[in-house]
């Protein structure tokens, strides 16, 4: 039953999402974090440095997340962000941040 109710909230928040609705910030970050994964793993990097980089992605995600949380993220941002293709294509997107947000999130990914 579990499973069934996960599967229902994922294909729900897919329909969503495709009739115009704004990604919330974790589907969002999520959506970075797999564009990430992708990208470290085309990169054909030493195992070493792959699994360095890889094991970065989930702190990433969730300080992404918790950044559009706290700090209320427009729809535009988080869907920018969230149909970007690429990791570079999302981090353009932080272009459409106030500057308020912007400095947060600055200060969020440099805090260890």
């Amino acid at each position: 039953m579990r499973r069934t109710t996960f599967a229902f909230l994922l294909l729900f928040t897919a329909c969503k999402q495709r009739q115009g609705q704004a990604p919330s910030c974790n589907a969002m970050a999520a959506s970075v974090v797999k564009n990430a994964r992708t990208e470290i793993a085309a990169a054909k990097l030493p195992a070493n440095d792959a699994h360095m980089a890889t094991d970065q992605l989930s702190p990433l995600g969730d300080a992404l997340a918790s950044a559009c949380d706290r700090d209320e993220w427009s729809a535009h941002v988080r869907t920018c962000v969230g149909t970007a293709a690429t990791v570079a294509a999302a981090t353009q997107c932080q272009s459409k941040l106030t500057d308020a947000q912007r400095q947060a999130l600055a200060k969020s990914s440099t805090t260890p």
